[in-house]
């Protein structure tokens, strides 16, 4: 829990918030008697303004634990009831004392009291501190100590007038300085004071309480502030974090920090939607209706000759219309519709796809300011689409010229009095919407309509180890302008040192937030003590001034020394990728980024050439599935470093593989610094970064506005750092279909993303959509003709043949452009459903069951397009996706996100059956990516299929590649061999036979010409014999073959009393032995 605490000593005190007061002023530990808490709900966070009742929910700390001995939450028990004194405060008695009352042993020390109030059993209400802190008192030691009680808070505004009370255990001679001058004294234990802030700058106050004993101080702070000079940014600064590439002790910061203008006059008001249906549309109109913060609902349109007419009441209505009486499919229904003012709409449909709205027209409100020195009468020149241009006078209300017209769209041109020339008119604007603007003019020039999107902070500050975390003018953030980003220039660092920091914004209501940059590289959390710093014992602490996250600046990085490999990598083409998805946390035992680089040579042997991370931009916490992202230019600490990363890609790389991260652009979690700035709550509705109802159906946390030009701006350089600084090959799209705006317009904002930001970097990476949503079936097919892939969910068509159900179909697996699979991490595991459904004795027969594993496999990657290995499927993993490492029977949906059972405690990789399934699987896999990859890539899809609704499979790529499987639980299948020359793959020599029975689960595998077949090594097993095909031992002399670890032949020599491996780079190889048919393979480390 986050906290705010009052802490006291002989030597020095500082202020109590006037949140929470006591009597007596100062608690001493130790103290027997009564204590009255007096809680103020209009400090803090306010939660409790309003409130009929209040309860404390409060607690103690002593042996070190907050919160012991606090009773249940919301429990609504006489003893926590407050009761309103005359100043409209809650007032609690702690009575006899405090050890009685909580009900604490005497022998202990209490060294807190706890507090958190609400408004009872049945409310809603809570009061904490201004940061949505816990509240906490601090006792004292006895003797002389010294409080200062005060809502003075750390950031004042001019000619504010605050009242100082101060307090001491004993009598003394009391001293009240301000920044070193004497303002007060007073003889006794307690006196007061009142100051007005008149002058800006930092005000530093400072109590001592001095007697016979000693002398005891307190201090209490505020900073003042200027007005925030006003200077555009300099050239190339957007947003973020910008080194000095020629002064490594610079940097220039700039943030965002403004509120959202929802509407030109932002009060509610009555808005009609006038409406024309397709002709095709028979049936009784319904509209389904909301405003946000409210549930939909149906209603009966009215009917004006052909129009149907809704009308709301709000500041922006949504609604859908219905062809029928209740929801019927997309066939039968509108996409989303949102409006603000009186609008004409003509709604239209193609096909069976939602039918979607053209805006015939609507009413504009339109309000501006203009320049201070026009001061005749303004008028404004408005001229609708396709209709007459007509002079308006705009009607003046609190410093704003306001007026309404209807049209698709408004050009206006405003006018200071009736002169013509340029220093009298404004350059022309053309409007679709409300909208706020600032008429702005420079000299003689025509004057700009500048539109307003945000209510800027009134100050922003930078705090941080380079200022002690100071709030000061000095490090005040400059405002670019009228508009709401804030910016400054940081001189003086020391290059190559890391820095914490952080944003103190002051809102334009007077709340004070503090949040890391949106474009944080590296960022701190107080959970950094867990994995982080076991992963990087070398990562700085967390600093004590933070409040969640912060950031971490460093100029002149060290530069990461790429290899050659990566430098000039080729990517594999986009529909032959075997691609193999992993989740870092739980893939090796060690749970990090490095693990895995150190697991690669299996990866490796199996043959995939693109792995796939589940996501590794910062999260919440740090044992996550990675969905709940917070800043999406950081590596998450959990996984390791920044370096780890860039090792990652670059060893993949050497090995010939792609490296593709998982990206969730479209929701945020509240500890997003954009959404902490204005977060979920009745603050939602000011914040532009984010939709306060979500124009999707899929949406979890806070979503994400995609129209916002800044949000547009920030995702597209994300997508562009991980092209360029870690040298990523694409990603995955996260929920793609929830990459919209205030309406569902997802599609457009996609290809922006796939053009400006990926493709602008790299012509080839890739950019794959989970896409799914209403519009899918219209949606996908225009996103892969545009060069993108989506992912295409085959799960249930292999859990039913692994199961033994030969009724299943795999065509959805054989499509160019769409990335198929088996399993994914969303998705339930083969094995588990045969194990658990399984026909025949596949419930009960482990071997028979296993023996099914490859063939599945092999059956989504020989066919055409792009596909998908979730971890460990290769190996046949058993246990359910909702089963956890605690529960591994576990059927709960909440262990769908935990760790699982590990399969190396499980010795899958020692169990033969299983590792022959993987070698197996793994020999095809390489037949694809590395052997023949020619082949495929230049066929691009096979040439025949007969792969659904029955026992016996076969695909056929020409006359390079057939395969056949049998996906019968018990009846062997006799494939009849095509025309031609083929050779049997895995036994190595030439196919004869023109019919071949294959048992339950068995496949064959032929090819067109002679093929070597890849020695594949379990790089998981600690045995150093790889296959061995009996237990004869070998003695010289025998035929030798050294192969690298992807399965290719290095050298071959014969009657050999020894393997030669001179002359071999540092690495690992297969050395083969065979003899009279007999063969043993075994890992060799040079």
């Amino acid at each position: 829990m986050r906290k705010i605490t009052v802490f006291l000593s002989l030597v020095f005190a500082t202020i109590a918030m006037a949140q929470v007061t006591t009597v007596p002023g100062i608690i001493q530990k130790g103290y027997n008697g009564e204590i009255t808490v007096i809680f103020n709900p209009n400090e803090g966070n306010g939660g409790m303004v309003g409130a009929t009742q209040c309860y404390a929910h409060t607690g103690v700390t002593y042996d070190g634990t907050a919160w012991q001995k606090a009773g249940t939450w919301r429990d609504g028990k006489e003893k926590y009831k407050m009761t309103k004194n005359a100043e409209g405060n809650w007032e609690l008695k702690i009575t006899p004392n405090m050890h009685t009352y909580y009900g604490v042993d005497a022998s202990k020390e209490i060294t807190q009291l706890c507090f958190v109030f609400n408004d009872g059993p049945a409310g809603e209400k809570e009061g904490k501190g201004d940061g949505g802190e816990d509240i906490f008192v601090d006792l004292v030691e006895k003797g002389l100590s010294a409080l200062l009680v005060s809502s003075l808070p750390e950031i004042a505004s001019l000619n504010d007038q605050k009242t100082l009370n101060c307090y001491a255990t004993e009598d003394a001679t009391l001293t009240l300085t301000l920044n070193g001058e004497v303002v007060t004294t007073a003889t006794g234990r307690e006196m007061s004071y009142t100051h007005t802030f008149s002058q800006p700058g930092n005000h530093e106050f400072v109590l001592t309480a001095t007697n016979a004993n000693g002398t005891a101080t307190a201090k209490a702070s505020t900073c003042v502030p200027s007005a925030p000079t006003k200077e555009n940014r300099p050239a190339g600064i957007v947003n973020g974090i910008y080194y000095d590439e020629n002064d490594h002790s610079k940097v220039t910061l700039c943030t965002y920090a403004g509120a959202k203008l929802s509407s030109a006059t932002g009060e509610k008001k009555e808005i009609v939607i006038r409406a024309k249906m397709p002709s095709h549309w028979k049936n009784t109109i319904k509209a389904f209706t909301w405003t946000p913060g409210t549930d939909g609902k149906f209603e009966d349109p009215e009917r004006d000759g052909e129009w149907y007419v809704v009308k709301k009441t709000g500041t922006e209505m949504y609604v859908i219309f219905v062809n029928g009486t209740t929801w019927n499919g997309d066939a039968n229904q509108t996409e989303d519709i949102m409006i603000t003012s009186n609008t004409n709409i003509q709604i239209t449909q193609s096909g069976s796809s939602k039918a979607k709205y053209t805006v015939l027209g609507r009413d504009i409100t339109v309000k501006a300011q203009m320049p201070a020195h026009w001061t005749e009468t303004i008028t404004a020149v408005v001229t609708p689409a396709e209709g007459v241009e007509k002079i308006v006078t705009p009607e003046l209300k609190n410093g704003w010229y306001e007026f309404t017209e209807t049209g698709k769209d408004l050009t206006v041109v405003y006018r200071n009095g009736a002169a013509t020339e340029d220093s009298h008119v404004s350059e022309p604007i053309t409007l679709t919407d409300n909208v706020m603007l600032k008429v702005t003019q420079e000299g003689s020039a025509k004057a700009v309509c500048n539109r307003l999107i945000a209510d800027p902070a009134k100050h922003v500050f930078v705090v941080g180890d380079f200022n002690n975390w100071t709030i000061s003018d000095e490090y005040q953030l400059k405002q670019a302008n009228d508009s709401a980003y804030f910016w400054i220039e940081l001189t003086g660092l020391e290059p190559q040192k890391e820095y914490a920091m952080q944003y103190v914004v002051v809102r334009a209501d007077g709340h004070v937030k503090r949040i890391s940059d949106l474009y944080s590289e590296k960022v701190l959390h107080p959970d950094d003590q867990y994995e982080p710093k076991k992963v990087d014992p070398t990562l700085m602490d967390y600093p004590k001034q933070g409040d969640g996250y912060v950031t971490v600046i460093q100029t002149n990085k060290p530069e990461f020394e790429w290899s050659e490999a990566t430098l000039n990598f080729k990517r594999p083409d986009k529909n032959n990728l075997v691609i193999y998805e992993l989740w870092v946390y739980d893939y090796t035992p060690d749970r990090s980024l490095e693990a895995v680089t150190n697991r690669l040579d299996y990866l490796v042997s199996l043959g995939v050439n693109a792995i796939e991370l589940m996501p590794v931009a910062e999260f919440d916490g740090n044992y996550n599935w990675g969905y709940s992202p917070n800043h999406y230019f950081a590596f998450d600490k959990a996984y390791g470093t920044p370096e780890d990363m860039k090792a990652f890609v670059d060893t993949c790389h050497k090995h010939g593989i792609a490296v593709i991260v998982d990206m969730v652009f479209n929701h945020a979690t509240g500890l997003n610094p954009m959404n902490k700035l204005y977060p979920y709550g009745e603050d939602l509705a000011l914040n532009p970064w984010f939709n306060v109802n979500a124009p999707h159906s899929d949406n979890v946390y806070e979503d994400w506005n995609h129209d916002f030009a800044p949000a547009k701006t920030m995702f597209t350089r994300a997508l562009q750092y991980w092209l360029k600084e870690y040298k990523v090959d694409g990603f995955r799209m996260d929920l793609s279909h929830g990459l919209c705006g205030t309406s569902n317009n997802a599609m457009m904002h996609i290809a922006d993303y796939y053009n400006n930001g990926v493709k602008a970097v790299s012509e080839d990476a890739y950019f794959i959509l989970e896409h799914w949503g209403a519009n899918m079936g219209s949606d996908r097919p225009a996103l892969v003709k545009q060069g993108m892939m989506c992912w295409e969910n085959t799960n249930d068509a292999y859990r039913k043949a692994a199961a033994g159900n030969t009724g299943s179909n795999f065509s959805n697996a054989n499509k160019l452009g769409y990335v198929s699979y088996c399993e994914s991490h969303d998705e339930e595991r083969m094995q588990y459903e045969a194990l658990k459904y399984g026909l025949g004795d596949l419930k009960t027969n482990t071997n028979a069951r296993l023996k099914r594993v490859a063939v599945n496999v092999v059956f989504n990657v020989l066919l055409a397009g792009p596909h998908m290995i979730w971890q460990f499927e290769e190996i046949g993993y058993d246990f359910s996706i909702n089963s956890s490492e605690s529960s591994p029977n576990g059927t709960s949906s909440d262990n769908r996100c935990a760790k699982k059972p590990r399969p190396e405690a499980k010795e899958y990789f020692k169990d033969p059956v299983r590792t022959k399934q993987f070698v197996k699987l793994a020999q095809v896999i390489h037949l694809r990516t590395r052997i023949l990859t020619d082949k495929f890539v230049e066929q691009q899809k096979p040439s025949k299929v007969d792969i659904s609704g029955k026992a016996l499979r076969t695909i056929q790529w020409g006359s390079d590649v057939f395969v056949a499987g049998n996906f019968h639980v018990s009846n062997n299948q006799t494939v009849t061999i095509p025309n031609g020359t083929w050779y049997n793959y895995y036994e190595q020599k030439p196919q004869t036979e023109t019919t071949v029975t294959l048992a339950p689960g068995d496949f064959i595998i032929l090819t067109g010409s002679p093929v070597e077949k890849p020695m594949i090594a379990n790089q998981l097993t600690d045995v150093e014999d790889v296959f061995v095909d009996n237990s004869v031992e070998f003695l010289p002399p025998y035929d030798v073959r050294v192969y690298n670890i992807n399965g290719q032949l290095i050298s071959s020599q014969e009657n050999a009393m020894s393997a030669e491996l001179t002359g071999l780079n540092a690495g690992l190889y297969i050395v083969q032995y065979e003899k009279n048919g007999q063969r043993v393979a075994k890992k060799i480390v040079r």
